[in-house]
């Protein structure tokens, strides 16, 4: 008879917040920002907090000045990272479950590589608005998404874990397609390079993985704030973009199904 090995997780709610204050009872690294409860979430095997993927980006950035991105990830929930002009590397929370790796490291214009250890098909609308309105792309209508086949994870908690370990290998120079991480000593790892402020990289195998070819997606970008389609949105009956209604000032009436009012965009009226 076949047995079923049976996983219990804890899920730790990213959006409680943690009350500011001088209690050092609290801190397991105040510097950082990390708390006992953190600590517990490493130590535990639970999918990482948000402070814990911050702070490893943040020694990630005082190591590699000349990388854009590792901005904090709790940007993401009110589309406030900042627009990055050169080469970054940036991790995600996406689908209220999930982090992965985006890079433009090694990318042309208007294109980004995703690093996933889910190995997902696909990115959600939400997902594409953040990573849209990170590249700003103006002269292009469309943002291709390179997905890379990277190693995925061995349970169902170590995508916070993975996700550091692509980014700092990134940082480094490094391709994490062919690096076969060890993954039993990723969060103990992770554990001594937050102790010791300091992102060394990821235990690895001496052989190197050999990655597939990964797959190729796209989506279509517009408007004046360059981001995908969602929400309400109207074209120009000039030059035939399409708009967002919180973008635009137009006629209620426009906005009534099965109208024929020609509405003209700022630039073509």
């Amino acid at each position: 008879m076949m047995s079923l090995n049976v996983y219990y997780i804890d899920i730790v709610d990213l959006t409680e917040v943690v009350a500011d204050t001088d209690d050092p009872d609290i801190y397991w690294m105040k510097d950082l920002m990390l708390y006992k409860e953190d600590k517990k979430v490493l130590l535990h095997g639970c999918w990482l907090t948000e402070s814990i993927i911050t702070a490893g980006q943040i020694l990630l950035r005082k190591e590699n000045q000349n990388i854009g991105g590792l901005q904090p990830t709790i940007l993401s929930e009110n589309f406030q990272f900042s627009i990055q002009k050169e080469e970054f590397v940036q991790i995600l929370y996406v689908n209220n479950s999930h982090w992965l790796t985006i890079s433009s490291i090694g990318c042309p214009k208007g294109t980004i590589n995703v690093y996933d250890s889910l190995s997902s098909n696909g990115l959600s609308t939400r997902t594409m608005r953040v990573i849209a309105g990170i590249l700003f792309v103006t002269d292009q209508r469309k943002i291709t998404i390179n997905h890379i086949d990277v190693q995925t994870k061995s349970n169902f908690s170590d995508c916070g874990v993975f996700s550091l370990a692509f980014a700092t290998s990134l940082c480094q120079g490094e391709d994490p397609s062919i690096i076969s991480y060890i993954s039993y000593q990723l969060r103990d790892h992770l554990y001594k390079c937050l102790e010791n402020r300091k992102m060394l990289s990821f235990p690895r195998r001496s052989r190197q993985r050999t990655a597939r070819s990964g797959h190729q997606t796209s989506f279509n970008i517009y408007c004046e704030c360059r981001l995908p389609q969602y929400g309400s949105m109207i074209t120009c009956e000039r030059c035939e973009e399409w708009f967002h209604k919180k973008c635009v000032v137009a006629p209620n009436a426009v906005w009534k199904k099965g109208n024929t009012i020609q509405w003209f965009c700022k630039n073509c009226s």
